[in-house]
């Protein structure tokens, strides 16, 4: 769900749980029962589009790191080493 909306920007827990028809606090709740928070699968979901980027298209590291949402190349570097255990060029 979170991905399909992420070209309008990322969703906030209350756009969530209004989607979803759940209120923010059941959603808060929920979360953790699958051992999961908010900002985890925000960065999950950041994590998986951003690999499918490198591996389905030839576009540049900057213009991948922009689709989720980092607006500096460094910042999705950085933050892709912590998902991926390397660079966007070592994975490519």
């Amino acid at each position: 769900m979170i991905q399909a909306y992420a070209s309008d920007g990322w969703l906030s827990v209350e756009d969530a749980s209004e989607i979803t028809n759940t209120s923010v606090r059941t959603l808060q709740r929920r979360l953790p029962a699958e051992q999961a928070t908010y900002s985890g699968v925000i960065e999950h979901t950041r994590a998986e589009m951003a690999g499918e980027l490198l591996e389905s298209t030839s576009a540049t590291i900057v213009e991948i790191a922009n689709h989720p949402g980092y607006e500096y190349q460094g910042d999705f570097t950085r933050a892709f080493r912590r998902w991926a255990g390397g660079s966007p060029s070592e994975f490519r």
